[in-house]
């Protein structure tokens, strides 16, 4: 039996794994609601001749989703036509270890620290790391951007995805490389898709919501060469085909 070390918020604490064991980390407490509220299919656009179907890869590590329903559903309130953001999801809330043991089940620590309200890092330390100071850590960084009425949200994320099409397409339609649109509803969210962030590092752009309300979240992430030992590919394929897909659901979740 192996054992995981959490890092939460700077506080080392001892998580045993047993299947999908471990502890929840989250931040402070924040308004919920009991459980998903029924609610109209969300607006969808045609797909694209080149967009992504979003297929989860079948992997040999044992990841998997395992939602934690401890965690909140967030259903804000409507403002005036919007959120206030004192009422936004707390992103330290947006996942929780269990969750993340489910994902990365191979790892020997797992830190978690939400940075202020709106931020959540997650640095999952695996069991090929390298100990060379020129390897970065591995890290994912969650950054809630947006939250509002659904309309506003879908409609703002539709005009940025429309001119990126219209900016970044090579001939015949086909998305410059490093960008990647998937079909609206991919993975459980309402709309997904990657460009080169910072650096070159790829960005990806979600939006989950409830019918009501929606949140736009944007993800990055460095490090993770380890996983190109894997017999799957390079460690971008395993991140983007098979981990990142079960973070999408999981945040799905929360709304």
């Amino acid at each position: 039996m192996k054992r995981l070390a959490v890092v939460t918020a700077g506080v080392l604490a001892l998580s045993v794994l047993t299947g999908c064991g471990g502890g929840s980390g989250t931040s402070a407490a924040t308004s919920t609601t009991t459980g998903p509220k029924p609610h109209e299919p969300y607006k969808t656009e045609q797909p694209g001749q080149w967009d992504s179907p979003g297929v989860v890869v079948a992997n040999n590590a044992g990841r998997k989703v395992v939602l934690d329903k401890s965690l909140p559903v967030f259903d804000p309130p409507i403002t005036d036509g919007g959120v206030a953001q004192s009422d936004w999801p707390e992103a330290g809330r947006l996942l929780s270890i269990k969750e993340l043991i489910g994902v990365f089940p191979d790892a020997t620590k797992i830190g978690f620290t939400p940075d202020g309200p709106t931020k959540l890092v997650v640095t999952p330390s695996l069991q090929g790391d390298s100990n060379s100071e020129n390897v970065p850590d591995n890290s994912i960084t969650i950054t809630v951007d947006s939250v509002g009425t659904e309309n506003s949200v879908l409609a703002a994320y539709d005009s940025k995805r429309s001119s990126d099409r219209t900016l970044y397409t090579d001939a015949g339609g086909k998305p410059q490389d490093s960008r990647v649109y998937y079909k609206d509803g991919s993975f459980r969210t309402q709309r997904l898709s990657i460009a080169p962030g910072d650096g070159g590092s790829p960005t990806y752009d979600i939006v989950i919501g409830n019918g009501r309300t929606a949140m736009r979240l944007t993800m990055t992430y460095d490090g993770f060469f380890s996983l190109s030992g894997d017999d799957f590919g390079s460690y971008k394929d395993v991140l983007q085909q098979q981990i990142f897909p079960l973070i999408f659901q999981l945040l799905a979740a929360r709304m």
